[in-house]
Protein backbone atom coordinates (compact mmCIF):
# COMPACT_ATOMS: atom_id res chain seq x y z
CA UNK A 1 0.00 0.00 0.00
CA UNK A 2 1.16 3.69 -0.56
CA UNK A 3 0.08 6.64 1.06
CA UNK A 4 -1.66 6.70 4.39
CA UNK A 5 -4.73 5.01 5.59
CA UNK A 6 -8.07 6.91 3.82
CA UNK A 7 -9.14 9.17 7.05
CA UNK A 8 -12.76 7.07 6.63
CA UNK A 9 -11.38 4.74 8.06
CA UNK A 10 -10.17 6.50 11.15
CA UNK A 11 -14.24 7.60 11.46
CA UNK A 12 -16.14 4.75 13.82
CA UNK A 13 -19.33 6.08 12.02
CA UNK A 14 -18.13 5.16 8.21
CA UNK A 15 -18.37 1.25 8.25
CA UNK A 16 -22.13 1.66 9.90
CA UNK A 17 -23.24 4.39 7.13
CA UNK A 18 -21.35 1.83 4.53
CA UNK A 19 -23.21 -1.57 5.81
CA UNK A 20 -26.45 0.41 5.55
CA UNK A 21 -26.09 1.71 2.23
CA UNK A 22 -27.88 1.00 -0.61
CA UNK A 23 -25.00 -1.19 -1.75
CA UNK A 24 -22.64 -2.09 0.84
CA UNK A 25 -20.44 -4.02 -0.97
CA UNK A 26 -19.85 -1.43 -3.63
CA UNK A 27 -19.67 1.49 -1.03
CA UNK A 28 -17.16 -1.37 1.00
CA UNK A 29 -14.87 -1.98 -1.97
CA UNK A 30 -14.94 1.83 -3.12
CA UNK A 31 -12.06 2.17 -0.40
CA UNK A 32 -10.78 -1.07 -0.52
CA UNK A 33 -9.96 -1.35 -3.75
CA UNK A 34 -6.79 0.60 -3.87
CA UNK A 35 -5.48 -1.24 -1.21
CA UNK A 36 -3.28 -3.75 -1.24
CA UNK A 37 -3.90 -6.87 1.19
CA UNK A 38 -0.96 -8.06 1.97
CA UNK A 39 0.35 -4.67 3.08
CA UNK A 40 -2.84 -2.90 4.89
CA UNK A 41 -2.53 -1.83 8.04
CA UNK A 42 -4.56 -3.53 10.86
CA UNK A 43 -7.73 -1.35 11.55
CA UNK A 44 -10.38 -2.40 13.46
CA UNK A 45 -13.04 -1.33 10.30
CA UNK A 46 -10.76 -2.23 8.12
CA UNK A 47 -11.09 -6.01 9.68
CA UNK A 48 -14.96 -5.66 9.53
CA UNK A 49 -15.14 -4.22 6.21
CA UNK A 50 -13.09 -6.93 4.48
CA UNK A 51 -14.95 -9.84 6.65
CA UNK A 52 -17.79 -8.44 5.07
CA UNK A 53 -16.23 -8.81 1.44
CA UNK A 54 -15.13 -12.56 2.18
CA UNK A 55 -18.38 -14.04 3.14
CA UNK A 56 -19.82 -12.43 -0.19
CA UNK A 57 -20.35 -14.41 -3.32
CA UNK A 58 -20.97 -11.88 -5.46
CA UNK A 59 -17.17 -11.35 -5.07
CA UNK A 60 -14.24 -12.89 -7.28
CA UNK A 61 -13.18 -16.01 -5.83
CA UNK A 62 -9.14 -13.77 -5.57
CA UNK A 63 -10.71 -11.19 -3.85
CA UNK A 64 -12.57 -12.55 -1.33
CA UNK A 65 -9.77 -15.21 -0.38
CA UNK A 66 -7.08 -12.20 -0.43
CA UNK A 67 -9.26 -10.13 1.94
CA UNK A 68 -10.56 -13.15 4.01
CA UNK A 69 -7.03 -13.72 4.47
CA UNK A 70 -5.71 -10.48 5.96
CA UNK A 71 -9.13 -10.00 7.75
CA UNK A 72 -8.16 -13.26 9.86
CA UNK A 73 -4.15 -12.31 10.08
CA UNK A 74 -4.78 -8.75 11.42
CA UNK A 75 -7.45 -9.89 13.76
CA UNK A 76 -5.11 -12.02 15.15
CA UNK A 77 -2.78 -9.45 15.94
CA UNK A 78 -4.67 -6.92 17.35
CA UNK A 79 -7.43 -8.05 18.56
CA UNK A 80 -8.40 -11.18 21.20
CA UNK A 81 -9.05 -14.45 19.81
CA UNK A 82 -12.51 -14.74 21.75
CA UNK A 83 -13.70 -11.77 19.99
CA UNK A 84 -16.53 -11.63 17.99
CA UNK A 85 -14.46 -9.81 14.90
CA UNK A 86 -11.45 -12.46 15.25
CA UNK A 87 -13.87 -15.48 15.24
CA UNK A 88 -16.23 -13.88 12.69
CA UNK A 89 -12.47 -13.38 10.25
CA UNK A 90 -11.67 -16.73 11.08
CA UNK A 91 -15.02 -18.63 10.18
CA UNK A 92 -14.95 -16.51 6.97
CA UNK A 93 -11.37 -17.58 6.19
CA UNK A 94 -11.86 -21.42 6.62
CA UNK A 95 -15.25 -20.83 4.45
CA UNK A 96 -13.33 -19.20 1.43
CA UNK A 97 -10.59 -22.01 1.67
CA UNK A 98 -13.05 -24.55 2.26
CA UNK A 99 -14.64 -23.36 -1.13
CA UNK A 100 -11.93 -22.95 -3.38
CA UNK A 101 -11.11 -27.01 -2.46
CA UNK A 102 -8.16 -25.92 0.50
CA UNK A 103 -9.35 -27.82 2.41
CA UNK A 104 -6.05 -29.11 4.17
CA UNK A 105 -6.07 -25.03 5.28
CA UNK A 106 -9.32 -24.91 6.39
CA UNK A 107 -9.09 -27.33 8.56
CA UNK A 108 -6.12 -25.66 10.46
CA UNK A 109 -7.98 -22.54 10.84
CA UNK A 110 -11.00 -24.30 11.45
CA UNK A 111 -8.67 -26.08 14.84
CA UNK A 112 -7.83 -22.81 15.88
CA UNK A 113 -11.23 -21.93 16.36
CA UNK A 114 -12.16 -25.17 18.28
CA UNK A 115 -9.34 -24.28 20.79
CA UNK A 116 -10.60 -20.72 21.72
CA UNK A 117 -14.41 -21.72 21.85
CA UNK A 118 -13.53 -24.53 24.27
CA UNK A 119 -11.25 -21.98 26.55
CA UNK A 120 -13.92 -19.28 25.86
CA UNK A 121 -17.90 -20.21 24.51
CA UNK A 122 -20.58 -22.14 25.06
CA UNK A 123 -21.32 -25.27 24.53
CA UNK A 124 -23.51 -24.51 21.54
CA UNK A 125 -20.68 -23.09 19.61
CA UNK A 126 -18.38 -25.73 20.54
CA UNK A 127 -20.70 -28.53 19.30
CA UNK A 128 -21.45 -26.82 16.06
CA UNK A 129 -17.83 -25.76 15.57
CA UNK A 130 -17.02 -29.75 15.59
CA UNK A 131 -20.00 -30.35 13.07
CA UNK A 132 -18.58 -28.08 10.74
CA UNK A 133 -14.87 -29.48 11.39
CA UNK A 134 -16.16 -32.81 11.03
CA UNK A 135 -17.86 -31.26 7.40
CA UNK A 136 -14.30 -30.32 6.13
CA UNK A 137 -12.66 -33.23 7.29
CA UNK A 138 -14.98 -36.08 5.47
CA UNK A 139 -14.52 -33.72 2.26
CA UNK A 140 -11.00 -33.56 2.51
CA UNK A 141 -11.33 -37.42 2.99
CA UNK A 142 -10.35 -37.87 6.52
CA UNK A 143 -13.51 -40.11 7.25
CA UNK A 144 -12.02 -41.57 10.81
CA UNK A 145 -11.15 -38.02 11.61
CA UNK A 146 -14.19 -36.64 10.92
CA UNK A 147 -16.18 -39.50 13.27
CA UNK A 148 -14.12 -39.12 15.88
CA UNK A 149 -15.64 -34.92 16.08
CA UNK A 150 -18.83 -35.96 15.25
CA UNK A 151 -18.47 -38.36 18.44
CA UNK A 152 -17.19 -35.70 20.36
CA UNK A 153 -19.85 -33.62 19.29
CA UNK A 154 -21.96 -35.86 20.66
CA UNK A 155 -20.79 -36.62 24.01
CA UNK A 156 -20.34 -33.16 24.78
CA UNK A 157 -24.18 -32.56 23.89
CA UNK A 158 -25.09 -35.04 25.83
CA UNK A 159 -23.41 -33.80 29.41
CA UNK A 160 -25.53 -30.83 28.23
CA UNK A 161 -28.62 -32.48 26.88
CA UNK A 162 -31.01 -30.49 28.86
CA UNK A 163 -30.08 -26.97 27.99
CA UNK A 164 -32.38 -25.48 25.78
CA UNK A 165 -29.69 -24.00 23.44
CA UNK A 166 -28.69 -27.53 22.78
CA UNK A 167 -31.62 -29.20 23.48
CA UNK A 168 -32.19 -30.98 19.77
CA UNK A 169 -28.86 -30.85 18.28
CA UNK A 170 -28.09 -34.40 19.51
CA UNK A 171 -30.55 -35.44 16.17
CA UNK A 172 -28.56 -33.19 13.81
CA UNK A 173 -25.39 -34.82 15.13
CA UNK A 174 -26.92 -38.18 14.77
CA UNK A 175 -27.89 -38.02 11.08
CA UNK A 176 -24.40 -36.41 10.18
CA UNK A 177 -22.58 -38.83 12.04
CA UNK A 178 -24.91 -41.34 9.81
CA UNK A 179 -23.90 -39.13 7.08
CA UNK A 180 -20.12 -40.29 7.23
CA UNK A 181 -20.59 -43.69 7.53
CA UNK A 182 -22.98 -44.50 4.81
CA UNK A 183 -21.02 -42.07 2.99
CA UNK A 184 -17.89 -44.50 3.27
CA UNK A 185 -20.31 -47.33 2.56
CA UNK A 186 -20.79 -48.45 5.82
CA UNK A 187 -24.52 -48.75 5.67
CA UNK A 188 -25.06 -51.40 8.15
CA UNK A 189 -22.94 -49.01 10.46
CA UNK A 190 -25.04 -45.77 9.95
CA UNK A 191 -28.33 -47.78 10.39
CA UNK A 192 -27.05 -49.11 14.15
CA UNK A 193 -25.78 -45.36 15.00
CA UNK A 194 -29.50 -44.95 14.05
CA UNK A 195 -30.99 -47.67 15.81
CA UNK A 196 -29.00 -46.95 18.39
CA UNK A 197 -30.14 -43.34 18.96
CA UNK A 198 -33.38 -43.58 18.11
CA UNK A 199 -34.68 -42.15 21.19
CA UNK A 200 -32.90 -39.03 20.25
CA UNK A 201 -34.20 -38.82 16.86
CA UNK A 202 -37.76 -39.52 17.77
CA UNK A 203 -40.05 -36.72 18.38
CA UNK A 204 -43.87 -36.10 19.23
CA UNK A 205 -44.53 -34.04 16.24
CA UNK A 206 -45.65 -36.72 13.14
CA UNK A 207 -44.54 -33.71 11.01
CA UNK A 208 -41.36 -33.15 12.18
CA UNK A 209 -40.35 -37.15 12.36
CA UNK A 210 -40.92 -37.20 8.96
CA UNK A 211 -39.13 -34.03 7.71
CA UNK A 212 -36.56 -35.51 10.20
CA UNK A 213 -36.52 -38.66 8.36
CA UNK A 214 -36.43 -37.09 4.51
CA UNK A 215 -33.44 -34.53 5.51
CA UNK A 216 -31.83 -37.49 7.32
CA UNK A 217 -31.95 -39.71 4.00
CA UNK A 218 -31.17 -36.53 2.19
CA UNK A 219 -28.03 -35.78 3.69
CA UNK A 220 -27.01 -39.02 3.77
CA UNK A 221 -27.46 -39.34 -0.07
CA UNK A 222 -25.56 -36.39 -0.08
CA UNK A 223 -22.60 -37.41 2.05
CA UNK A 224 -22.21 -40.35 -0.70
CA UNK A 225 -22.21 -38.83 -3.61
CA UNK A 226 -19.52 -36.60 -1.86
CA UNK A 227 -17.17 -39.45 -0.85
CA UNK A 228 -13.43 -39.26 -1.93
CA UNK A 229 -12.69 -41.79 -3.97
CA UNK A 230 -9.89 -42.94 -1.75
CA UNK A 231 -10.38 -42.30 2.37
CA UNK A 232 -8.76 -42.63 5.23
CA UNK A 233 -10.15 -45.70 6.16
CA UNK A 234 -8.52 -47.55 2.47
CA UNK A 235 -5.87 -45.04 1.71
CA UNK A 236 -4.73 -46.03 -1.88
CA UNK A 237 -8.39 -47.86 -3.19
CA UNK A 238 -11.50 -46.61 -4.26
CA UNK A 239 -14.26 -47.47 -1.76
CA UNK A 240 -16.00 -50.36 -3.35
CA UNK A 241 -19.13 -49.18 -4.48
CA UNK A 242 -22.34 -50.13 -2.04
CA UNK A 243 -25.89 -49.75 -3.09
CA UNK A 244 -27.53 -46.79 -1.67
CA UNK A 245 -30.37 -47.24 1.02
CA UNK A 246 -34.01 -45.51 -0.44
CA UNK A 247 -34.68 -42.42 1.95
CA UNK A 248 -37.38 -44.71 3.07
CA UNK A 249 -35.54 -47.44 4.80
CA UNK A 250 -34.67 -44.96 6.84
CA UNK A 251 -37.71 -43.70 7.46
CA UNK A 252 -38.68 -47.22 8.12
CA UNK A 253 -36.06 -48.18 10.66
CA UNK A 254 -36.49 -44.73 12.97
CA UNK A 255 -39.93 -44.69 12.80
CA UNK A 256 -41.77 -48.80 12.02
CA UNK A 257 -43.21 -48.05 8.43
CA UNK A 258 -41.86 -47.11 4.86
CA UNK A 259 -43.99 -44.71 4.36
CA UNK A 260 -42.87 -40.78 4.33
CA UNK A 261 -45.93 -39.27 3.78
CA UNK A 262 -44.56 -37.19 1.81
CA UNK A 263 -44.67 -37.45 -2.29
CA UNK A 264 -41.67 -38.71 -4.67
CA UNK A 265 -41.94 -35.27 -6.26
CA UNK A 266 -41.23 -33.41 -3.29
CA UNK A 267 -38.42 -35.68 -2.25
CA UNK A 268 -36.79 -35.51 -5.63
CA UNK A 269 -36.50 -31.73 -5.67
CA UNK A 270 -35.02 -31.68 -2.33
CA UNK A 271 -32.62 -34.44 -4.08
CA UNK A 272 -32.00 -32.81 -6.94
CA UNK A 273 -31.38 -29.07 -4.85
CA UNK A 274 -28.24 -30.54 -3.66
CA UNK A 275 -25.22 -29.08 -5.26
CA UNK A 276 -22.22 -31.98 -5.18
CA UNK A 277 -19.56 -30.89 -4.64
CA UNK A 278 -20.56 -28.63 -1.71
CA UNK A 279 -17.28 -27.93 -0.05
CA UNK A 280 -19.01 -25.24 2.32
CA UNK A 281 -18.91 -25.04 6.53
CA UNK A 282 -22.48 -26.10 7.75
CA UNK A 283 -23.47 -23.41 10.73
CA UNK A 284 -26.94 -24.34 10.75
CA UNK A 285 -28.96 -26.58 13.09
Amino acid sequence: MTGPLPAAWDDPGWLFEALFSDDPEQSIMEVLRPLDPTAAPDHPNLIAAATTIADSPRQPATTRLSWARYAHSASERICRPQSEVSLHAARAFAQVLAEQDMLADAIVVHNQIIVTLERHSDVRSVVDARRALADLLYAHGRCCSAEQQLTAAYELWYRHRNEPDVRRRGATITTEHAAVLAGCGRHDDAFTLLRERRHVLDDPSASRRQATAILGGVRIQEAIAEHRPACTRSPGAARTAHPIPPISAYHELLYGDSDTTANSTMIGRLLSAVSWPRRVVRWIP
